[in-house]
């Protein structure tokens, strides 16, 4: 077994994140509609908020036990989400997705496959912790927009210890 997944099983079995992002609920206003893919989705709580808002949504997870428990969330909740088992690093999906949520999740190497699957004039939602976890998966201030240099930024800012950032494609 891929020993990233066999570490976010572990994680997962242990319990896991079951509240949706909370910028995610006060910034989806600036999303664009459509279609949506949240990248590491987890448990299903973001992605579930923003299929009763009315987006269609895909939740994308490396661990098995998370896919799992996020379907059965979605059920729940009774939000329609598609929930694939698959590597941030090779999406299974040609796209496009007019918004893209990575939230509670940073690594780096996924900026050129979030944009290849990104919508011409999609969003790209980014959220994630600047302290108090591993300094190697902690965000630095502005450090979104470096990753992605191709969007145009929307919003970057810090609430508490989160970065959170939105990115528009050019159209």
């Amino acid at each position: 077994m891929n020993p990233d997944r066999a570490r976010w099983n572990d994680k997962y079995r242990k319990g896991g994140h079951d509240l949706p992002s909370i910028p995610l609920l006060m910034y989806q206003g600036r999303l664009t509609r459509g279609r949506a893919l949240d990248v590491a989705g987890g448990l299903g709580e973001s992605a579930a908020v923003l299929a009763l808002a009315g987006w269609t949504v895909t939740l994308a997870d490396l661990s098995d036990v998370a896919v799992e428990r996020a379907r059965k969330r979605s059920r729940e909740l009774k939000a329609d989400v598609r929930v694939v088992q698959a590597d941030a690093l090779r999406l299974p999906f040609k796209g496009p997705f007019e918004t893209i949520v990575v939230a509670r999740f940073l690594e780096r190497s996924i900026a050129p496959e979030l944009l290849r699957v990104l919508a011409p004039g999609g969003t790209l939602f980014c959220e994630n912790s600047m302290e108090g976890i591993s300094e190697r998966y902690c965000v630095k201030r502005g450090e979104y927009a470096s990753l992605f240099p191709g969007l145009e930024t929307v919003l970057d800012t810090v609430d508490g210890d989160l970065a959170v950032y939105i990115g528009r494609k050019k159209a």
